[in-house]
C-alpha cells in the first residue's frame, strides 16, 4: 500500500519538472529581424599601391551584440530601413577590392 503512495509522490514532481522544461524549449522565440550592424578584421597593410584594409568579414548584420563576434560594433537601428541605409553607409566607407576583403 505505501509502495504506490511513494512512487505517485515521486512521479508527480518529476512530471511537473518534465513538463517546465519542455514548455521553456517550445516557448524559444526564433531570432528576430537583425538589429545591429558590425564590423570587424580590418588591419592596414603596405602595398606598392598604397595602404590596403584588410578584412575578415567586413560589415555585417547581427541579431545579437557584436561583442560576442569580437567584432567592432558600428550601429544599432530597430528598423529594417535605417539598418538597410546604415549598412550601405559602412559598406561605402570601407575600401573593397576584389580578393583583399575575404583574407580568411
Amino acid at each position: 500500500m505505501l509502495r504506490p503512495l511513494v512512487c505517485l509522490f515521486l512521479l508527480v514532481p518529476a512530471l511537473g519538472f518534465a513538463c517546465g522544461a519542455t514548455k521553456t524549449v517550445v516557448d524559444v522565440k526564433p531570432a528576430g529581424l537583425p538589429q545591429y550592424i558590425c564590423f570587424d578584421g580590418r588591419t592596414l597593410t603596405c602595398a606598392r599601391t598604397g595602404y590596403i584594409w584588410q578584412a575578415k568579414r567586413g560589415c555585417f548584420f547581427s541579431h545579437v551584440p557584436c561583442e560576442d563576434y569580437q567584432a567592432n560594433f558600428y550601429g544599432f537601428y530597430p528598423r529594417g530601413k535605417q539598418i538597410a541605409r546604415a549598412y550601405y553607409k559602412c559598406r561605402k566607407g570601407y575600401p573593397w577590392r576584389l580578393g583583399e576583403m575575404q583574407t580568411h
